[in-house]
């Protein structure tokens, strides 16, 4: 069978396996791409092709990866990162650099963690999902309160 001829087929529909199949995109709540939210957390970055010197970032982490900003982006495709979880996890990870983003001098890196521990996986995941729970509150009281007329 062809690839082209194989790509053309919705096999959602073929009952091969016993749960539905989804498609990626049918997955997405609204808008949002990622598997998990994000969160702020402090990054200690070092970029192998540099001096080798960690620098200090206020980014943001998913389960994923991590993105930040910078005026000077990594020069290496992969980068060490390094932070602290409020739980006590300290960890330091190996991150693919997928994109480098331009807004006139900054530019907004976005990694890939490729080797995170499991423990530390669980411990980050606790730490977003209590972070989601601190906003989400917020949110469902304003869509309990009564309209303004």
């Amino acid at each position: 069978m062809s690839k082209e001829r194989r790509s053309k087929i919705d096999r959602r529909h073929l009952n091969l396996v016993p749960e539905p199949l989804e498609r990626y995109a049918e997955r997405r709540v609204g808008e949002e791409r990622r598997a998990s939210g994000r969160a702020p957390l402090r990054l200690w970055v070092v970029d192998p092709g540099e001096t080798g010197v960690p620098t200090v970032y206020e980014g943001e982490v998913g389960l994923g990866g991590a993105s930040w900003w910078t005026r000077y982006p990594p020069i290496a495709a992969e980068v060490d990162i390094h932070f602290r979880l409020p739980e006590g996890f300290e960890t330091k990870t190996r991150a693919k650099v997928l994109r480098v983003l331009d807004d006139g001098q900054d530019h907004r890196v976005q990694v890939r963690f490729t080797d995170l521990p499991v423990k530390v996986e669980l411990a980050l995941a606790r730490y977003l999902e209590a972070k989601v729970r601190l906003v989400r509150p917020e949110a469902s009281l304003q869509a309990m309160a009564p309209a303004q007329v």
